[in-house]
Order: C-alpha cells, then structure tokens, then sequence
C-alpha cells in the first residue's frame, strides 16, 4: 500500500459537462397521462443523462414517486450492475425487519475455573457471538474501553492473576475469513478485513507517522498501543521540500508490519489503517495486554477453542451491544464491510442455525421473496459489496427502497442514510443548497463502479426513491458525482404545480 502526495484542483472539473461513457438506450416513464411538468421533467432528464462523450461504460437508473407510486424515470433500470456498497441497503433492511431494531449483541467473559487468595485458577474464556459494536465507532474512539471495564471487573472479584490461558471461542460463524469475489490485493486495507464472530476495534490496527529530526527514522505510534504485531520502521525524515511516500507490507508470517518510505519535515501526521491477520488472536492479546497493564498477570498463552458443552462456566462479565437501529446506521452511514458482513452471517445463525455467507443470502432472498421484488437478477454472495460477483439492478434497488418506505421500521432506516452534505460518506458531497440536507443515500464505491441510491425529497416535499447506478467508466470518478448531482438537483426542483 503506497502513498503519494498528490493535488487535485477542482477548477479543472468542469461543473455541466459530462465526459462519461455511457450505453445509451430509450429512457421511459410509467406515468398515466403525463402532465407537462412530468414530460418537462422527462426530457430534462434525458438530456442530462446523454450529454455524453464516449459510449463504453454502463449508465442505470430508476426513479420513483413513494407519495403516487409513479414511475417518474427510468433507464436501463432492468439491467445488472456490480452495486458495491449499495448492497448494504439490501444487509440492513432484511435485519431491521427480521431482526428488529431493538436487537443485540452479547459478548461474553467467563471462566472454568475458580478464585483462591487472588488467584484465578483455571482459564477466560472470550465467547464470540458476532458483535461488532466493540469499535471505536461506540466507545468515543475507544475500543478498549470494553476490555478495561472487563479488567476492572476482575480486579473487584479480587483477581491479581490468572492460573491458566486465555480462550477465544469464536465458533458461532462457520464462514472463511474473506469473503467469495474480494480482491487479493485489498486484504492488507482496513476496508477489507477478516470476519470472525470475535472481532475487536474493526479487526483494524491504526499506525499514526511523525516526523522525528531529519535522516532519522520517523516516530511510528500504534492504536490500540499493542505488541501484536512487530514493527519494522524504514521511514525516513527527509528535508521540508522531500515527498510523502509511505508503503506498508504484511510478512509472511502475518505479524510482521514492514514501513518504509520518507516522511518530510513540517509534515503534519499521517495515519491509516491496515487489517489484521487471526482478528480473535488480536483482541485476544489487546485484553491480555491490558490486564498486565493494571496487575493481572496470565501465566498461560491465547487459544482458539470451541466451548465444552459439560463443563460448568462461571460468567465473570458481558458486553452488550447498542441496539441494531444505531449498527445499522455505523454500517451503511460510514459504509463500514467488516459490520456488514457480521451482520450478514448474523441473520444466517440467528434466522436459520448458521453463520455462513450462503446461508445469510438464502435469508435475504427469502425476505425479497416475501416482499415480491423480483431476485431473477439479483445476486449476492457477501453483506457488504467487497465482492465484485454481486450483481442487482436499479430497478430491484427501488423496489427495495420502496417497500421500506412503507414499513413501520422506515425512520430507522431513513435515518441510517448518509445525509447529503451533513455525515456520512455524502458529507462532503452536494453541500451546496438545495441539495444539502434533502437527500439520504447509500453511495457504492469501487474501481470503475460509482453508484448512488436512496430517498429525495423535493422542494414541495414529495418523496422520491432514486438508484443510479455506473460501471465500467474511465473518467475521473468526480464527473460521475457532478451528475448525479445534476439529476438530484432537477428531481428536487420538480414541482407538479
């Protein structure tokens, strides 16, 4: 993973000319009798979505009305597309209805054995249950909060030290590490880190650089402070004038971080995030770690070992999550994969007795199926959108978006929606008005995949459920934004009037 210091002048992306590349095909309305604001809003549509350049990549789109139920536009909204995160859209609404808002999450601290003058003489035992709430999403950028309140715990019970190992049961997934259809190359980024019922702080380590004195190596800072993994630190500190360019790689081994690069002088501090390799081992050590720190020795090493059902456990403490409701926000506001995939094989265990990536699709294809929308082109194999074998289209999108709205969960969901210019991954998008603050969307990002799908209200407060949606594109991803910007902004000055 390399990094460049780069610039990027935003004067240099023209603001209505749209040089993407899109398949054109006819455009059509289901609208009975259109009145000339529907037909006027039509060929503006239109002429916005085939002011175009080149013809390669491939444009989809659907818009209804949830107030009349209309069809307002739509344009290849029959045919698939890879929708990246907006696969998320479809992860969360099926928990929300099967699962219910008020769901979740315990994480259990127990023991098999028994405390004797300070002494606890037998094992802890960290029993997974797929939460991902023990983040720093929940715990004002703290994840080890839950572990210190654990170890405080401990030191009531009067516990000075620990006779024995520290087991992680994280057998309540049955699912491989990285999901079908995820690239290779994306496994040392946080946004692609390992799934496992026992998951701590994102399964991601953060690494913070500063500039030490010029020709020395650069100060490296770990978040959570830990020693699970070894650091080889080749930074250099170079002169004001040097360049930024760090790369991070992961040894063979797996707990092996190398960094090298240069770091200027002046430079304010970099940080990023890299996954973990073995997530039950690194909270496992994250929480051993804190126990020394406070006076709790362990004499024994970190296990992965499935619970026995005959022997007597005694629960020393338990973390509950937040409700699903504020999960679901984390997960499709800040587009957070390792959440989602939790979640995903959470419906698999909880709706059908297993935590695996199939059975978490079955469910969701059943919950489509009930609602009747169409699954003939609707295909999933992961709860997030890493994987690239996902395929949906606009018009599955909508319909979802739909049924949503009508359903007695749709403030949760509305709400969990990145705000357009407020939060989320719109924070920085369509800030200006009338824009800003009337749109909830789901982006969807990947290399040549931008796609955009939520709920719009226009300036005379009708609701509009939208999914636009391109691949294959290879013009700067901004000019892409600046359109989809352009639709919004028409299909919020639309009036019936």
């Amino acid at each position: 993973m390399s990094i460049n210091r780069f610039t990027v002048y935003s004067w240099l992306l023209p603001l209505l000319f749209f040089q993407c590349v899109f398949l054109t095909v006819p455009a059509f309305a289901d609208i009975q009798n259109p009145s000339p604001s529907e037909k006027r809003l039509v060929k503006d549509l239109d002429d916005i979505v085939q002011d175009t350049s080149f013809s390669s990549a491939l444009l989809g789109m659907h818009i209804e009305s949830i107030d009349t139920g209309e069809v307002l536009y739509s344009y290849n909204s029959n045919k698939r597309f890879i929708p990246a995160s907006n696969i998320k859209l479809f992860t969360t609404a099926a928990a929300l209805v099967r699962l219910t808002p008020h769901f979740s999450y315990t994480t259990y601290l127990l023991t098999n054995g028994s405390i004797l003058a300070g002494i606890l003489y037998g094992d802890l035992i960290i029993l997974g249950k797929g939460d991902p709430a023990i983040s720093s999403y929940y715990h004002s950028g703290r994840a080890e909060a839950v572990f210190e309140t654990w170890v405080d715990t401990m030191k009531q019970y009067g516990i000075q030290k620990v006779e024995g190992n520290i087991i992680v049961d994280n057998s309540y997934f049955q699912d491989t590490p990285l999901g079908k259809g995820w690239s290779w190359d994306d496994e040392l980024f946080c946004f692609s880190s390992e799934k496992d019922a026992f998951s701590f702080n994102n399964n991601c380590l953060k690494i913070v650089v500063r500039e030490s004195k010029v020709g020395e190596c650069a100060i490296i800072q770990l978040e959570p402070e830990t020693r699970y993994y070894t650091i080889e630190n080749k930074i250099v500190t170079v002169g004001k004038n040097g360049m930024l360019q760090i790369t991070i790689e992961r040894g063979k081994e797996g707990n092996t971080l190398k960094l090298s690069g240069t770091f200027p002088s002046g430079e304010k501090e970099y940080r990023t995030y890299v996954s973990v390799k073995n997530p039950w081992r690194f909270g496992a050590t994250v929480l051993k770690e804190i126990m020394e720190r406070k006076g709790i020795t362990v004499t024994g090493s970190i296990y992965n070992q499935t619970m026995a059902s005959h022997v007597p456990y005694t629960i020393i403490d338990s973390y509950h999550s937040p409700p699903l409701s504020h999960i679901i926000t984390v997960i499709n506001k800040e587009s957070n994969n390792l959440q989602a995939e939790l979640l995903f094989l959470t419906l698999g265990k909880e709706q059908k007795g297993k935590g695996d990536s199939d059975t978490g699709q079955a469910v969701i294809k059943e919950f489509l199926d009930e609602q009747r929308i169409s699954t003939n082109d609707f295909y999933m194999v992961d709860g997030s959108g890493l994987s690239r074998y996902n395929l949906v289209t606009p018009k599955t999108i909508v319909q979802l978006l739909r049924f949503m709205a009508h359903h007695h969960y749709f403030e949760q969901y509305y709400n969990s929606l990145s705000i357009a210019g407020v939060d989320g991954t719109l924070k920085n998008r369509m800030k200006q008005k009338p824009l800003v603050n009337r749109i909830r969307g789901k982006t969807g990002v990947m290399k040549n995949i931008r796609n955009l799908s939520g709920y719009l209200q226009t300036l005379d407060g009708e609701l509009i459920a939208f999914s636009f949606m391109c691949n294959n594109f290879s013009v700067p991803p901004q000019q892409i934004n600046l359109l989809y910007e352009a639709i919004c902004l028409r299909l919020i000055n639309f009036s019936r009037k």
